[in-house]
Formats: C-alpha cells, structure tokens, sequence
C-alpha cells in the first residue's frame, strides 16, 4: 500500500497536469517541454528535472504542490467528495484515522481482503452462469434468502466442479495436487518480490527525505547516477541508443549457454554474489526501511530515558469528521477550486432539519426508524444461530479451560484470559510503556520493564535492566513498589538471546473464535536468554508494545527469521 498510495498521489498530479484547471503550472510544463522537443533536448530536460528533484527538496513541492489524493477527481482534476464521505488523512479513501497512518493500514488489510474475497468468489461460480428468471422472481428470492458462498471458503472449488457434473475427487483428478503444489511453490517467491519491492520503495523514500539521525549524502549519491547520464544524452544519438538494445537484447537471447557457465562459475567463487548486487547493499547500503527506521527511533527514545508511547489503543472509532486543510494553501498551489467548495468536499454531509420532521431526515416517513429494520432472510438467521452456537462452545471451552488449569493442564493454562472480557472491550485501557498484564503459567499478574540504570538495586530485586513477571498487581505501576516475592521471573535485558511472538490460538481456532465471539484474541511473547532457560507469559493485550520496548532497549543486533 506504501507504493500503491505513491503512485495514486503521482497519477493525480498527472491528471491536475493535463486538466487544465491549474492553467499557469500546466501552460509552464507545456512551454518548456515544446521548447526542449523543439531543441531536441526533452530527455537531457527529463534528467535535469530528476537530478533537481532529488537534490533540491523544495523543488518538489514547487513543481508539485501537494493536495490530498482523496480530493482529487481521478478523471476531471477537480475536486470531489473523499471515498470516505470526509477528509479525515492522506490515504486513497481519505478515511478518518487515530495516529497517522492507520487509514493506510486499514486501507493494506482491506486490499488483501478483497483478493482473498475475488479469489474465492471465482473458486464457488458465483458469476458462472447467467442468473435464472422464471418471470415470478422466484428464483432471484431464494438466491437472495440463501447464505452467501463466499463466506465457506472450504471446497467451494470442489462443490462447483460436482454441480456441473465434474468429478471433484482427488483420486480421480490427477492434475489437482501438482498444480495446488506449483502454485505454492511459485507464491512464495512472489510473495517474498512483493516484500522485497516494499523494501525497496521505503529505502528510496528514506534516500531522498531522510529523517534523523540518517544524513542527506544518499540523496546526493542518488543524483550523481544521473550525471552521467546527463552528459551522455547531450552527444549519443537515438539512433545508437536504439541500436544499441537491439545489440544487447540479441546477446542475453542467443548466448544463454554461456551464461549457465559464468553463473556456475560464480556460484563456486562466491556463492552469495547476489546479495552483493542488491540496492540494499549497494546504492541504497545504510539507507533504512520504515521498519528500521522505526526501531532506530524507538532505541533513540530507550537511550535517552524517553520511550516512544504506543499509538492509541482504543476500541471507538476515529471522529468522522474533517481534518484541518490550509484551503488557503490549496488553491494557492493552483487548485481549480474555491474556498467554499473545497470546504463541502471535506466536510461530512448533515441533513438538514425541516419543517414537520424534527429529526432533519430528508423522508419524513424514515424520522424516528430505527438504524435496521429490514428483516433477515433465512440463510442470514441460519449463519446468526450457528455464530451463536459456535460462540456458546468457544466460551464453554474457554470457562472448561479454567477448571483444566487449576487441575495443572500447562496447555489450558496457555489459554487463560486470551479473550477480553465485555468492560475491557469497552474501556480505555490503563496500561503504559512499564506494566504489561498477562499470565505465566496460568497466574495472574504482569510483565514489568525496568529500564533503570541504577547499579544498587534493592535486596531481592533483579538487576536492572531487566524484564521480569510479578503477580502483584496493586493498581501501581511503580516499578520499585513490587514485592521480590511475588516475582517469577526475571531477566536482565543484555542476556535477551531471542524473542518470539507466539499467539494465543492457531489460525483455525483464531478464526473461528474471532468470528464467533467478535474480540480480539490476546496474544503471547516467548522470552529466551543466553542460556537457553524459556520463559512465555500468555494472554498480553499489549504483546506488540511490550515487544517494541525490549528490542530497542539492549545493545543486541537482531534477526529476524
């Protein structure tokens, strides 16, 4: 989505360019790319510009001013009312967020979903075949009345190929299992490239804006590629240039033996030459991903005895209301849009109250209705009474799981409080960077971070730095008020050899239970030190933020794997 919301933001400046809403900037573009094409210099001109671009960050906004993405009309370059109903950030829809970046975020997750909801729509046949019309519309109630097939993703492919009077059996189908084992095998690298690419985009963003503590001589670098360039373009014809890949296509074509040989031969010399050709390890060495950049800033924060806070953890969701825009500033960028217009475009549509319906709703016959009246079709109180069935047996096994655990069941005691209970949900929750609630083995209690440097400690204590677990829970989040005897745990943070995120339940068990109870389920955080010892507290609201604080504070290089 990182990309995505780029190149979104570069096809809008386009689309504002060759609008002519904005007819000084666009008139501008539109002389000097005459003059150069005139001149023959348009892709001398195009290097010039990327070497300013690159080197001048002022330039960038000067050339391209920025407006929201969201308010720009894809097709006209006007204004337009934000997917979202209200401009709220900077993503595609324009959605209201808590902290910036959770519209993207939601944004990413929903693109995936919708994929998945593609994908398995294609599996069940739901647009195989033209609908049936018997002239009574009997037909089109029964397909609305019965559940949806693409909420069972389980043999949908498999039901479809039976009602078309395929045989869905494995033991018949031959070509089943080896194209399910080809696909997987061919996903996974594709999925690794798409990471890869991820990376490789936040680099070159970091390169060219560079947040400290990382310096601005990348960004230099970068542009001294094109210098060459530059010079080249001003002497060498089209004409050798054109000649030229034609050259070379026909090398990398016909000489394919000899390339086997060199990378043989490569692969005995130095057999990870690839890494070395990386951009991660060349252009790009020492320019950070957002996530390094991340961590880079969260052990800025531990060194400097300022944590970075958690972004906000509340269940409500954000205001639906605009965010403040400089309209000023917009239509001084070359807007084609007045004050007042941006403003109806931003803000979200109220109904106006009227005459005779006290309520403001433009039918009056909808004034006092409530949100939903429509009735449930069949299939739609089938999958309500299973939910509420599924919900009743995950509850039940949750409640039996209590009783295992004061039997000593390790395994039941794994699964204590994964499940908020109904006031967590609905609270605020209380706790900060330092305590952590959970379990360990099954008791109740916390996971404290102590990131004093005190080398006295109090008798009984652990060593600071460290992470322990303690069953006190008084309501104080003072760490120096925790009794020694209540401690279970501990462990000093230089001695952290390897963390690992575990969660509370496997995938099936997640979905079923997230489906069925709408919670979000507790996850767990395994602790290992140097010398092998384990130590795992489950059932963790807060395992991310907990995990945040320990990688940043000590001085261990981490790898993730």
């Amino acid at each position: 989505m990182t990309v995505i919301i780029s190149l979104i933001g570069f096809g809008k400046h386009i689309v504002r360019l060759r609008s002519w809403r904005e007819p000084r900037r666009t008139s501008a573009f539109a002389a000097v790319y005459f003059v150069a094409w005139v001149l023959n210099m348009v892709l001398p001109l195009s290097l010039i510009t990327i070497i300013v671009l690159i080197t001048v960050p002022r330039s960038r906004d000067y050339l391209f001013p920025h407006v929201p993405a969201a308010l720009i009309d894809s097709h006209t370059g006007g204004v337009q009312t934000p997917k979202a109903g209200v401009l709220g950030s900077d993503s595609a829809t324009g959605a209201p967020e808590k902290y910036k970046g959770q519209a993207v975020e939601q944004e990413a997750s929903n693109v995936v979903a919708s994929f998945a909801s593609v994908a398995v729509s294609s599996a069940a046949g739901r647009h195989d075949q033209g609908e049936p019309d018997d002239g009574k519309g009997a037909s089109k109630k029964l397909d609305k009345n019965a559940p949806d097939p693409t909420s069972m993703a389980m043999n949908l492919a498999d039901a479809s190929s039976s009602a078309s009077g395929g045989q869905p059996d494995a033991k018949q189908d031959k070509t089943k299992q080896p194209m399910e084992d080809a696909m997987w095998a061919k996903m996974r690298p594709a999925m690794h490239v798409v990471g890869d690419v991820a990376d490789g985009w936040e680099r070159f963003a970091n390169a060219l804006s560079p947040t400290p503590p990382f310096n601005e001589n990348k960004r230099l670098q970068l542009a001294a590629i094109f210098a060459p360039m530059l010079l080249l373009s001003l002497f060498v014809k089209a004409a050798w240039v054109v000649r030229g890949t034609y050259a070379i296509s026909g090398l990398v074509f016909f000489t394919d033996p000899l390339q086997q040989r060199g990378i043989k031969l490569l692969n005995e010399k130095i057999p990870d030459w690839p890494k070395y050709l990386e951009l991660r390890n060349t252009l790009l060495k020492g320019v950070p991903t957002d996530a390094q950049l991340t961590i880079t800033l969260l052990r800025i924060g531990e060194a400097n005895r300022a944590p970075l806070p958690p972004p906000p953890s509340t269940t409500e969701a954000p205001p639906n209301q605009a965010k403040h825009v400089d309209k000023q500033a917009l239509t001084d960028a070359g807007l084609d849009a007045s004050h007042s217009e941006i403003e109806d475009a931003i803000t979200v549509d109220r109904p106006s109250s009227s005459e005779g319906n006290p309520t403001g709703s433009a039918h009056p016959e909808d004034a006092g209705a409530a949100p939903s009246t429509k009735k449930k079709g069949f299939g739609a109180k089938v999958m309500g009474a299973f939910k509420g069935t599924t919900k009743a047996s995950v509850e039940t096994k949750l409640t039996a799981d209590v009783a295992r655990a004061a039997l000593g069941s390790g395994h039941a005691k794994e699964k204590l409080d994964i499940l908020p209970s109904k006031d967590e949900v609905n609270k605020k929750p209380i706790e900060g960077p330092i305590e952590f609630k959970g379990r360990y083995n099954g008791k109740k209690g916390a996971v404290y971070v102590d990131s004093s440097v005190s080398p006295a400690t109090r008798a009984g204590h652990p060593e600071s730095p460290c992470v322990y677990f303690s069953t006190d829970l008084d309501g104080n989040e003072i760490v120096e008020s925790i009794k020694p005897k209540h401690i279970q745990w501990s462990v000093p943070i230089r001695d952290i050899a390897e963390l690992k995120k575990v969660g509370g339940l496997g995938w099936k068990g997640r979905l079923i239970v997230g489906w069925a109870t709408d919670r979000e389920i507790k996850d767990s955080i395994s602790i290992i030190d140097k010398a092998g010892h384990e130590y795992k507290s489950t059932a963790l609201a807060e395992r991310d933020e907990l995990f945040n604080r320990l990688v940043a504070m000590g001085q261990q290089v981490w790898e993730a794997y």
